[in-house]
């Protein structure tokens, strides 16, 4: 997880935790950096170009190296207090990390193809092994899922990231689940944007800050030009900046385009001379 102030709070890769991430990117590159959850982009994505396009409340499961959820609530990104909102894998009673073994496929697969590839394959093939794997993945995070429907009633769910290829056996599986144990189960699909939905929310998030600062300010477009030119002849760590943040409300609500989803993302500016006080 990354936290409003852009520290990583990480229990997937314990080396990462408590690391103040927008601050070591800042120190390594000469551009304004935004450092943003993995889970909170995907949910961005799916609101924008996705299965949630039309929705105004919405509940968005991220599954690939772990799972996780997020929020999508009146139209907006739903953060939360701490940035933590829908952080279901920090609760280890619920056991989302041994779900994701589940997945993993010991049968036979075509040249390229991943563990999930071939399950998915293999599942749509109606093998009864890989039917076996994917019900017992559906398993494991229903409850979790279920107790998110009954805390925001939306009016969908989304599956989305590195689970997406195995849609046509997991979602029916899924909707078994959460049918046992909610009496109300609202639509559930995946993600029409593969595996590369976070990687797609980074890039509409990035530009939709250049487009922002240079709405507010056209100028800022010949200072950046001008100061780029200056530190093309400098080196050395004396040279750089402390990071600060960009303006004085980092993490309040931003408008990506047309369709506003809530808060920025944690931002840290090396450009001194143009930072706004």
């Amino acid at each position: 997880m990354v936290d409003a102030t852009g520290w990583v709070r990480s229990q997937v890769i314990p080396d990462w935790n408590d690391v103040d991430l927008a601050r070591r990117i800042a120190d390594t590159f000469s551009c304004r950096t935004l450092v943003e959850n993995d889970a909170n982009l995907a949910v961005v994505a799916e609101h924008r170009r996705g299965s949630a396009g039309l929705m105004d409340d919405a509940v968005c499961v991220l599954a690939g190296r772990r799972i996780a959820a997020r929020l999508l609530l009146s139209g907006r990104l739903h953060r939360g207090r701490r940035g933590g909102a829908g952080e279901m894998s920090t609760l280890p009673h619920l056991g989302l990390g041994p779900a994701l073994e589940c997945l993993r496929w010991s049968g036979g697969r075509l040249p390229g193809e991943s563990d999930i590839e071939a399950l998915a394959r293999a599942a749509a093939d109606r093998d009864p092994q890989a039917l076996a794997a994917v019900h017992d993945f559906a398993r494991r995070p229903a409850p979790a899922i279920a107790a998110l429907i009954l805390a925001v009633d939306p009016e969908l769910v989304v599956l989305a990231g590195g689970i997406s290829p195995s849609a046509d056996a997991l979602v029916p599986s899924l909707n078994e689940q959460l049918d046992r144990i909610t009496p109300h189960v609202p639509p559930v699909t995946t993600s029409t944007l593969g595996d590369a939905v976070v990687a797609r929310a980074a890039v509409r998030i990035a530009l939709d800050a250049v487009n922002r600062e240079l709405l507010d300010d056209p100028e800022s477009l010949k200072l950046v030009t001008g100061r780029t030119a200056r530190l093309a002849g400098r080196s050395g760590p004396a040279h750089r900046p402390a990071p600060v943040r960009l303006g004085p409300d980092p993490v309040g609500p931003v408008h990506l385009g047309p369709d506003p989803v809530g808060p920025s993302p944690a931002v840290r500016d090396r450009r001194s001379d143009t930072c706004p006080t």
